[in-house]
């Protein structure tokens, strides 16, 4: 995705998700990746997958990364 690109979707993002939706879409454009860690840690949220469940039921493009650090297996979510 080129800068174009993301500024057109994060426009697009603020008029039409919820604060939760909007704030897991704009941490992926800027960063690349979030992860359930990431998104409790910065934005108090615990249910970052029901998030990407509601993001990809609209249409938007969300790739599924597992990983595993220190024995511990997650998801890492980024678009596409």
């Amino acid at each position: 995705m080129n800068l174009k690109q993301a500024k057109k979707l994060e426009k697009e993002i603020m008029q039409k998700t919820n604060t939760g939706e909007r704030q897991v879409l704009k941490h992926m454009l800027r960063h690349g990746t979030i992860s359930s860690m990431e998104a409790f840690t910065l934005y108090g949220m615990t249910r970052l997958a029901a998030r990407i469940y509601d993001l990809r039921e609209q249409g938007h493009q969300i790739i599924t990364t597992r990983v595993t650090k220190n024995e511990k297996n997650f998801g890492v979510y980024s678009l596409k």
